[in-house]
């Protein structure tokens, strides 16, 4: 995977994919840390305010998405290569785009 791989989310936004290990904060506020995590996405810091400030990441372990987040109904669909698409609560539908392969697909 390159480092500047990036997606487009809704009309606006756009997410990085990068191999470093990082916190995902809920819907509750509360960091969850797992040193197994190997993958994230993460909303670009600019389209922050967009999203209440707040940060979001999808993380992963050994290429399967973490089952608490299908459980909040956070993920809807993942890519084969790990990637997935995203509905953050009450903020409607978000679609991603993998740019590299051209995949596009509304949530």
């Amino acid at each position: 995977m390159n480092l500047s791989d990036s997606f487009l989310i809704g009309r606006e936004c756009t997410i990085r994919t990068d191999w470093i290990i990082l916190e995902l904060l809920n819907d509750f506020g509360k960091p969850i840390e797992d040193v197994d995590l190997w993958e994230y996405v993460q909303v670009a810091e600019c389209d922050m305010q967009k999203l209440e400030d707040r940060s979001f990441s999808l993380t992963f372990r050994n290429g399967q998405p973490l089952s608490f987040l299908k459980e909040y109904g956070l993920i809807k669909y993942v890519f084969k290569q790990g990637k997935a698409l995203i509905e953050i609560t009450e903020k409607g539908k978000i679609l991603v785009e993998e740019k590299r392969q051209g995949l596009r697909r509304m949530i």
